[in-house]
């Protein structure tokens, strides 16, 4: 992951990490040849290697790792809302996520993508316990974990192998682009009250708007 990926990273799980200790936070990233789809019409997709996987499961932290290794897949199309700057909605959906374990059992849930900004090259999609309606009947500890905790947020960033180092939405939604992507599945059995885990994630978007715009600043007082 690079550096920038991990400033991403960071932001977007800030809500749930901070939210409890007691969580368990699986870390995933596309697998193979699969990876995260623009479509060149407003909308986001993903598509899969040539064995069915959206991406691999990385680490596992919180429950026993033994969700390490396993694969999982993303399916849905969300359409990027319109936008006046470094940050804004996701409407569509609800997707579908999924991983199988070693047994060849299936959890899925429910995927609600409600979020996107930029940064640099990159970006970060996500939204507050996005995750929902989980249903899981296999042993994996990690994954029986997961769906008993009944809601988790599924943060993502992404870096442009190619295109503008100081990326925007519009070039998001009206450039046909694939990238590979990663991030983390994020759960806790206590609930934040009054909201904190939204108002977190809003400020994890908050600044890298911020943070975009501070950039943009010192780059016109530098010409």
């Amino acid at each position: 992951m690079t550096k920038l990926n991990k400033t991403l990273a960071a932001l977007s799980a800030a809500a749930l990490l901070t939210a409890s200790a007691n969580a368990i936070v699986i870390d995933i990233s596309s697998a193979g040849d699969s990876g995260l789809a623009f479509g060149g019409d407003s909308t986001v997709s993903f598509f899969s290697n040539v064995d069915g996987h959206v991406f691999e499961v990385n680490d596992s932290d919180g429950a026993v790792g033994d969700a390490k290794g396993l694969f999982g897949s993303i399916g849905g199309i969300w359409t990027i809302d319109p936008w006046t700057g470094n940050t804004t909605t996701l409407s569509g959906g609800p997707g579908s996520f999924t991983i199988w374990d070693e047994n060849s059992e299936t959890l899925t849930a429910d995927l609600d993508l409600s979020m996107i900004g930029t940064v640099l090259s990159g970006g970060v999609m996500n939204g507050a316990s996005n995750l929902s309606n989980f249903a899981y009947a296999g042993t994996n500890e990690d994954l029986m974990w997961l769906a008993s905790s009944g809601v988790a947020t599924l943060s993502l960033s992404f870096e442009l192998a190619q295109g503008p180092s100081d990326l925007s939405i519009d070039y998001l939604a009206e450039n046909s682009i694939e990238s590979t992507f990663s991030g983390d599945v994020a759960a806790t059995h206590t609930v934040p009250e009054g909201g904190t885990t939204a108002a977190l994630m809003g400020f994890g978007l908050f600044a890298i708007a911020a943070y975009s715009r501070k950039r943009s600043f010192r780059s016109k007082r530098a010409s």
